[in-house]
């Protein structure tokens, strides 16, 4: 391996939040898809010099996420899982965690371009400006998809919360 790791490592700060987000979305597991984006973030440091675009990198490694998240999802489907799952909040109290799951489940049912979008500013932390240089439109058609894709999740957590 060669190159410049703290250069490196802000670039895993600035993207583990997609990544991650991206890997659980095809595993439904966050503990497993923190477990895939270390993965994807060592070997993307081992092919780094294969990206063309440095602007490129956050589309590069989240490819890479999905197609580890998706190998290993092949992989447990050949495991047999008999541990049953364990509820870990108290009656009547929401589980932090099933919270996230079901923000997530909703990112995931988004059309790709919204996905992408939402993933961008909130996990990136990426402006609309940005967002439009990245995506090649203009900044009123983020702010516009940005607040289709705000919509479409609210609603789908209201129906789940029903």
């Amino acid at each position: 391996m060669t190159g410049h790791p703290q250069a490196y490592a802000q670039l895993v700060i600035r993207h583990e939040r997609a990544v991650r987000a991206v890997a659980w979305s095809v595993l439904g597991d966050h503990h497993i898809a923190e477990d895939v984006a270390q993965d994807v973030f060592l070997l993307a440091y081992e092919k780094l010099r294969q990206l063309r675009r440095g602007d490129a990198f956050c589309g590069w490694v989240c490819r890479m996420a999905r197609r580890g998240a998706i190998q290993v999802a092949r992989k447990r489907q050949k495991l047999p899982t008999s541990l049953p799952d364990v509820p870990l909040a108290t009656a009547g109290e929401p589980d932090r965690q099933d919270m996230d799951q079901d923000l997530m489940r909703a990112i995931h049912a988004l059309p790709e371009r919204l996905r992408t979008i939402i993933l961008m500013t909130y996990f990136e932390q990426r402006t609309a400006d940005e967002i439009a240089q990245i995506q090649g439109c203009r900044v009123g058609t983020v702010t516009k998809l940005l607040s289709r894709a705000r919509r479409r999740i609210r609603q789908r957590l209201e129906e789940k919360s029903k």
